[in-house]
C-alpha cells in the first residue's frame, strides 16, 4: 500500500502501527569545526546545535530512537532562531508529544487527521518545526523501512558533491580550494564581499586551474553599484553569482540578469535570502530578478513545506540547488536525500560532514569517485529512516545541555 501524507509518500504505511512516542531527548551539541567559516553575515567556528530524539517502540518490538536536528546558527539575524532559541522552544513542546503518534506531527490533509496538531507544536519557529519534522520522518521511516529519499520521491542515485569556502586571505583561498579539487569536489563556491571579490575569483580560477563549476556566494553584501564587480565575475567564468544584492532590492538583481542576457553570459542569479517563501518566490520571477534559486527547507518550516516549493521553482522555470546551514551528518544526510530529487540541477552545498566537523555523533554521508574524471559524488542515503543512529557516546560527549523526558 502507498498513501500520500501530504507530499511524502509513505510505502506500508499503517496509522494504526504508526510509532508512539514514548520519549524525548533534547539537546544543545557543541559540534567542534575542522576550520572556521566566515560570511558576511559572520564566523562560525565551533557549530552549536540543537537536536531532538523521539523514543519509540518499533514493529519489532526493539527500543529505537529517531532524531532531528535544527539548522538554526549560532546567532540569529542570518536565521530568525539562534540555536539556543531552537533548543529552548523544543524543550517547551516536549510535554506535547509523549504519547502521540508520530503521524500526527507530519502535515495531513484535513480529512485524514484523527486530531488536532497542538497549538505548541504550531506556534514554533520554521528551524525548530523542520527538526521535529525530521525526527518524526526518521521514526515513520525507521519503523516501516522507508528512507527518506523513498519518501520524497527521489530517484537519482548520487549527487556531485559542492563545497564552500569562506572569506579569508586570498592565498589561504586558493589553498583551500587545491585541497577540495584534489579531493574531487565538482563545484566550489567562493564567499565574497566588497574588496574581497573579482581579485580573489580570478586568482582562484588562474592559478587552481580546475574542472569545477566556480560559484560566488556575496549574502546580499553588495548595493546595485556592485553590478560591474558581478559582470566581471561572470566574464572570468563563475558559473553562479549566489545573493548578491540586498534581499529586498530585486531591481538590482533584476539589472543583473538584464545585463548578463544582453552579453549571453550563461552566469545564474541565484536566490538565496531572497527566497524567503512562496510569494518571495513569484515576485522574483515576475520581476526577473533570478534564474535559479537555494532551496533551504529549514527556512520553510521542514520538507512538507520545502515541496510545493520545489514543485513551484520549477513551474516557474528556475534552475535550483540544494542549500546547506553548517549540518551535522544527520542534516547531511536529509539534504543529499533531497538532492537526489530530479528538480535539483545545480551542484549544490551537497559535502560530508567531515568537510567541516572535526567530531560527529552520526556517521557520515556516503561518498565514492567517478571514474571517469576523478569527480566526488555524494551517496543518496538508502537506509531506513533520516539516518543511520548516532553513535551515543559521542553525542552524550559533545551535549552542553540536555533534557530527557519519558
Amino acid at each position: 500500500m502507498v498513501v500520500m501524507n501530504g507530499p511524502f509518500l509513505l510505502a506500508g504505511f499503517d496509522r494504526d502501527h504508526s510509532p508512539l512516542i514514548e520519549a524525548i531527548d533534547v539537546r544543545l551539541l557543541q559540534l567542534p569545526m575542522t576550520e572556521a567559516l566566515t560570511a558576511n553575515h559572520g564566523t562560525t567556528s565551533v557549530r552549536p546545535l540543537a537536536v531532538i530524539g523521539l523514543g519509540f517502540t518499533n514493529q519489532s518490538g526493539t527500543a529505537t530512537w529517531a532524531w532531528g536536528e535544527s539548522a538554526a546558527l549560532p546567532t540569529s539575524g542570518y536565521t530568525v532562531e539562534s540555536a539556543a532559541d531552537s533548543y529552548e522552544a523544543l524543550l517547551q513542546v516536549t510535554p506535547e508529544l509523549v504519547g502521540r503518534n508520530a503521524r500526527e506531527l507530519l502535515p495531513a490533509p484535513e480529512a485524514e487527521s484523527s486530531s488536532p496538531i497542538p497549538t505548541g507544536l504550531l506556534n514554533l519557529g520554521p528551524l525548530s518545526a523542520a527538526a521535529l519534522e525530521m525526527a518524526s520522518l526518521d521514526a515513520i521511516g525507521k519503523n516501516f523501512h522507508r528512507s527518506l529519499a523513498q519518501m520524497l520521491g527521489s530517484q537519482a542515485s548520487r549527487c556531485p558533491a559542492g563545497a564552500a569556502i569562506g572569506l579569508g586571505p586570498v592565498d589561504d583561498v586558493i589553498s583551500a580550494c587545491r585541497r577540495l579539487v584534489e579531493a574531487g569536489y565538482c563545484r566550489i563556491k567562493l564567499k565574497i564581499e566588497p574588496g574581497h571579490d573579482v581579485d580573489v575569483a580570478t586568482r582562484v580560477v588562474n592559478e587552481v586551474k580546475a574542472d569545477v563549476a566556480w560559484h560566488v556566494d556575496a549574502n546580499g553584501s553588495y548595493n546595485d553599484d556592485g553590478i560591474d564587480t558581478m559582470m566581471q565575475l561572470a566574464n572570468i567564468g563563475v558559473a553562479a553569482i549566489e545573493q548578491p544584492f540586498d534581499p529586498k532590492d530585486l531591481a538590482a538583481a533584476s539589472r543583473l540578469v538584464s545585463e548578463l542576457a544582453s552579453h549571453d553570459l550563461g552566469c545564474l542569479v541565484t536566490a538565496d535570502e531572497a527566497a524567503v517563501d512562496a510569494a518571495a518566490i513569484v515576485r522574483l520571477h515576475d520581476e526577473q530578478a533570478a534564474t535559479a534559486v537555494t532551496i533551504k527547507p529549514s527556512r520553510y518550516g521542514g520538507l512538507a513545506a520545502t515541496l510545493p516549493i520545489v514543485e513551484q521553482c520549477r513551474a516557474l522555470g528556475f534552475a535550483l540547488s540544494a542549500g546547506g546551514m553548517i549540518e551535522s551528518a544527520l542534516g547531511r544526510h536529509a539534504l543529499a536525500a533531497l538532492a537526489g530529487h530530479e528538480a535539483f540541477t545545480v551542484t549544490g552545498d551537497l559535502s560530508p560532514s567531515r568537510r567541516w566537523m572535526s567530531m560527529d555523533p552520526w556517521p557520515d554521508l556516503a561518498t565514492d569517485h567517478n571514474t571517469d574524471r576523478g569527480a566526488l559524488m555524494v551517496e543518496t542515503p538508502t537506509g531506513s529512516g533520516v539516518a543511520p543512529a548516532p553513535d551515543t557516546d559521542v553525542l552524550d560527549r559533545l551535549a552542553a545541555s540536555r533534557q530527557l523526558v519519558d
